[in-house]
């Protein structure tokens, strides 16, 4: 379904597919041109949507989670061609009324689950993460919000049409887990330590996928 609603877009004409579950074989579901499955030996959580990059054949990547449809990709799309220099992302309406829990001082963090647009070569910032952590589990379950910090800079947050589909809340889902939010500090924490800058929490808000 997520295949085929990118395939109604001109420019998109690659999708590469991580996938994290090593017993299912996405091949026998999901075929036809320009689509490369990597299977995962293990499960690299978020950390495969830009472990997937590396497979890329464009410089402009498009990300998005496997349990939504992205309404409004040609919006994001032509607000990042608009400015190349910014990830674009967006937002549902609850973080794009609560934006200020995002705001880091000169660093922003973001979610790109609900679809986001950035140059692949931007994904070099984790290796100032690697060099320090390693490709731990916090990295893993964490990896958009260790990401978009380390860009430090303001990113271009699009309110966006969210279609959720089954799977959104099921047992994978990581904002579901009990120390969902103490990991996002603590992602949090280490990336703008890293950049010099102090964690402060600005909103006690638990917001779905944050």
């Amino acid at each position: 379904q997520i295949v085929d609603h990118l395939r109604t877009f001109s420019f998109i004409d690659d999708i590469v597919i991580w996938n994290n579950n090593s017993s299912i074989n996405l091949s026998q579901h999901v075929k036809g041109r320009d689509i490369t499955i990597i299977q995962s030996p293990s499960n690299m959580g978020t950390y495969g949507r830009f472990l997937c990059t590396s497979h890329a054949r464009n410089a402009c990547v498009y990300t998005q989670d496997d349990d939504c449809l992205a309404q409004d990709i040609i919006k994001l799309y032509e607000s990042f061609v608009s400015d190349p220099t910014k990830l674009c992302h967006g937002f549902n309406e609850t973080c794009f009324a609560n934006q200020r829990q995002f705001e880091h001082g000169t660093a922003y963090s973001a979610l790109l689950g609900w679809g986001a647009f950035f140059q692949k070569e931007w994904i070099d910032v984790f290796k100032k993460y690697k060099d320090e952590y390693g490709t731990d589990t916090l990295l893993l379950s964490k990896a958009d919000h260790i990401f978009s910090i380390l860009l430090n800079s303001k990113h271009t947050t699009l309110l966006t049409n969210i279609e959720y589909l089954p799977g959104v809340s099921g047992a994978e889902a990581t904002w579901i887990h009990p120390n969902h939010q103490e990991k996002v500090i603590k992602a949090k924490s280490r990336a703008l330590e890293l950049l010099g800058i102090s964690y402060k929490e600005t909103s006690s808000i638990s917001i779905k996928d944050a």
